[in-house]
Parts: structure tokens; C-alpha cells; sequence
């Protein structure tokens, strides 16, 4: 009976810690295993916004089934072939886009993502709202949001990224202390992704395991940095 009792408690503490590891990201098909469709919710094919500068994007993002003991990685290519204007796509930059989730007024989150990389990129979180006609539903595509704002994309705790093996990397959105026009404009984001851009360099990159957590203070306004200025997105109609 005694080893009956510990057993059931260590299979509840057990099934504890797994359900709040699970349900503690905040971030849909992070690690692309969606069984049906491992792509689903992220973006790499931008034709249907009729960028011409990402017209090409999909021959150089890919999904490898495994890689470096993970599987379903994505895999961006950037090198020296002809892209927009004949610009080379290490100019141009490869890109994905994660799928998008609510951003909640106030708060603050962490997005962290194992990385590989022998190319430059810039990853960054970016804030949006739904263009205007569209009607709000779950899950919405990333054609049909309008930018309204830019997180950093400071690499000062990506030195350590390399080809050799996985690394850690954290992204905070947004930052602790906003000035009055970042605040201003932070009100109308209803949706945050992470946008991750091989760009500056060729190599590769490799991304795997999205995660993203709410930190337990808020940001606050008042302060103006450049930073600030530079991280907010235009009012674009």
C-alpha cells in the first residue's frame, strides 16, 4: 500500500511538472510539431503579399525532418545567388516569420529559441494590429496584420552562436521603460511574432525550439533612448 501511495504521488508530480512545461509557452507550434503540418502558423513564403524583395524566399528556407539530434528544424540558406534587383540574397536577407500570438496590454515577454548559425542575422520581436477591413479572428495570417511596432534586435548575448552546436538566445519584449510616442504606439498592438532574417553575410542558420514565457514585472513609460526611437514602427495606413 506504501509503495502504491508513492507511486501515485510521483506520477501526479510528475504529470505536474510536464503539464506546467507545456503549457508555460505561451508560443503555438513553436517547435514546429504539428503533426500535419510542421510550417503551420509560420511564414516564409511571402509571394502573397507580392514583396518582390522576398519572391525567392522559399528556395532558400527549408524544413529538415532531423538535424543535430533535433528534428523539424528549419534550415535559411543565404548566399550569393541574384535575387530583387539582382542584389545578392546575403544583402537582401532570407527570412521566417513565427506564428503570431496576443499580446496582452502592459506585459512583458521573453522569446527564447535554440540558434546555429555560420551567417549573420538579426532576430527581433515585432508588434502588430490587424489591418483595417480585416475583422479580428485566432491564429490570424501574417498578410492580413499591419507592423506597429519594433523590438530590438541587439546580438550583444548572440557572441557565443555558432555552426559548432546549439545556443540559447533571448529576446525581451518590450523593453522595461518606453518613451511617451513608443507608448503611444504599443497601444495598438494586438499580436507579437519573432522575426528571424539572415541578412550581412553568407552561411546558414538553423532555428529550432521557440518559447515564449510572460515576465512577472511590466514595462513602463516616460523614458526616451534612442533605442526608442529607433524600435518604433511608422503609423503606416
Amino acid at each position: 500500500m506504501k509503495h502504491l501511495v508513492v507511486s501515485i504521488i510521483c506520477s501526479f508530480v510528475c504529470t505536474t511538472f510536464v503539464m506546467a512545461a507545456t503549457t508555460s509557452n505561451l508560443m503555438i507550434n513553436g517547435s514546429c510539431d504539428n503533426p500535419e503540418n510542421p510550417w503551420k502558423y509560420w511564414t516564409y513564403d511571402y509571394t502573397p503579399m507580392q514583396n518582390e524583395n522576398y519572391a525567392q524566399n522559399t528556395k532558400y528556407v527549408s524544413m529538415l525532418p532531423e538535424f543535430a539530434g533535433k528534428k523539424n528544424v528549419i534550415k535559411m540558406v543565404i548566399n550569393d545567388d541574384k535575387g530583387y534587383k539582382d542584389q545578392p540574397m546575403w544583402w537582401i536577407g532570407v527570412k521566417v516569420d513565427s506564428p503570431l500570438i496576443p499580446f496582452e496590454q502592459g506585459c512583458r515577454y521573453r522569446f527564447s529559441i535554440s540558434v546555429m548559425a555560420s551567417a549573420t542575422y538579426h532576430i527581433y520581436v515585432m508588434g502588430y494590429q490587424f489591418k483595417p477591413g480585416v475583422k479580428p479572428y485566432e491564429n490570424p495570417s501574417l498578410f492580413d496584420m499591419r507592423l506597429r511596432y519594433k523590438g530590438d534586435f541587439n546580438r550583444e548575448g548572440d557572441k557565443k552562436v555558432s555552426s559548432k552546436g546549439w545556443d540559447r538566445i533571448i529576446r525581451d519584449f518590450p523593453a522595461p521603460q518606453l518613451s511617451k510616442v513608443a507608448m503611444q504606439n504599443i497601444k495598438a498592438v494586438k499580436y507579437i511574432s519573432l522575426h528571424c532574417i539572415g541578412i550581412t553575410s553568407k552561411g546558414e542558420m538553423y532555428l529550432k525550439d521557440l518559447v515564449v514565457e510572460k515576465l512577472s514585472e511590466g514595462y513602463k513609460g516616460g523614458k526616451i533612448t534612442e533605442d526608442d526611437r529607433r524600435s518604433v514602427a511608422p503609423d503606416k495606413k
